[in-house]
């Protein structure tokens, strides 16, 4: 009896103990989940305030020519670079709350594209209005006053031309208050590098201008030339190593900026155009450089011509060959004695293969 009483005295507790442990472990499980769901609410503020800064910008700049818009719009673009990186660190920790409140969450990051899209834009415009602002120039020759710019220079790089060629056009090129002989004078110190070499033989003159520019724009003003440019760039962008903003960063100013580049530039067909560059990077200079005399000037290739023109190279060498021949039956020997010479006649031993002595190899084993 003593027995039985102490055994289930001893079950009651610790049936009590569990009870009380469950109901514990359900209040803090509930805690828990209720700091989770303020902090997502926390996170959602967070979010909606960062993407209405970055919008705010967005629609400023498609208003900039309007009064007070642009000092509005150089305000809020000096802090875009420090929205954009709170928006990316705040929607990681929103989207790591939902999963662990839902574990069939699945991360979500469209509002990113609207961040960046917005935040480029406003930017871009902003470069704009600002490049556009031009110091007057006197009407007096004598006392001209070139515009104040921050013109960016071009050292011959296809994918940094576009940038150069908008920049230059627009503020020199067109500017009919300057004369051809301060357009020459500011093209030439913008040029370095290989970019120069469209200056080579020919004087930075008033007459020479034109002659100049018109080189430089159809030597890069390339459709093929830039979108190798920009499709290297994405070929070659090194892996990142670890997870930090600062790399991500890195990807999307470097590599995804190199492919909205090549998007933009027209092509019939972008991703026949990968296909034909990825194959001729492949091949042997000689062969690279035969491929591109068969094309014609400004002529993309398709990667079906890259294709038909390394069938046609494989036939041409094969035919081109020297045949084999079996056991030349006419062995020469330096080992076997020959016979003296006649006198009066010198005869020397051929040290060097004669084209002529092979084909009279092949002939005697015919």
């Amino acid at each position: 009896m003593i027995i039985f009483t102490f055994c289930w005295t001893f079950g009651f507790f610790i049936f009590l103990n569990f009870g009380i442990f469950c109901n514990y472990y359900t209040f803090k499980m509930s805690v828990k989940l209720d700091d989770l769901k303020q902090d997502l609410e926390l996170y959602e503020a967070k979010k909606a305030t960062l993407l209405g800064v970055a919008k705010t910008a967005f629609e400023l700049a498609k208003k900039i020519d309007e009064e007070n818009n642009h000092a509005l719009l150089k305000a809020r673009c000096q802090s875009l670079p420090a929205v954009r990186d709170s928006f990316i660190e705040v929607l990681d920790k929103w989207n790591s709350c939902k999963m662990q409140i839902d574990s069939t969450h699945t991360p979500d990051y469209s509002d990113l594209d609207k961040v960046l899209v917005y935040c480029g834009h406003a930017q871009a415009k902003l470069e704009k209005a600002l490049a556009a602002e031009v110091v007057p120039v006197r009407t007096e020759r004598s006392k001209v006053r070139l515009p104040a710019l921050e013109l960016p220079s071009f050292s011959g790089e296809f994918s940094e031309f576009n940038v150069f060629y908008e920049s230059f056009k627009s503020l020199i090129h067109d500017n009919k208050e300057l004369d051809n002989t301060q357009k020459v004078q500011y093209l030439v110190s913008k040029l370095s590098g290989k970019a120069l070499t469209v200056c080579a033989g020919v004087p930075a003159t008033v007459d020479n201008y034109s002659i100049i520019f018109n080189n430089l724009v159809e030597k890069y003003q390339c459709k093929r030339s830039q979108a190798k440019a920009y499709l290297s760039n994405i070929l070659n962008f090194k892996q990142i190593k670890g997870e930090s903003p600062d790399q991500l960063n890195s990807l999307i100013d470097e590599l995804c900026a190199s492919v909205l580049a090549l998007k933009k530039v027209d092509l019939d067909s972008l991703s026949d155009f990968m296909l034909a560059h990825i194959t001729l990077s492949k091949i042997d200079s000689e062969t690279a450089r035969l491929f591109e005399m068969s094309l014609k000037s400004g002529e993309i290739p398709t990667f079906s011509k890259v294709h038909n023109f390394l069938k046609d190279q494989v036939k041409i060498l094969t035919r081109l060959e020297a045949p084999t021949s079996g056991p030349s039956k006419v062995v020469a020997s330096t080992s076997q004695k020959t016979s003296p010479p006649n006198k009066g006649n010198l005869v020397f031993p051929c040290t060097r293969y004669s084209p002529q002595s092979k084909a009279l190899e092949i002939l005697a084993a015919m």
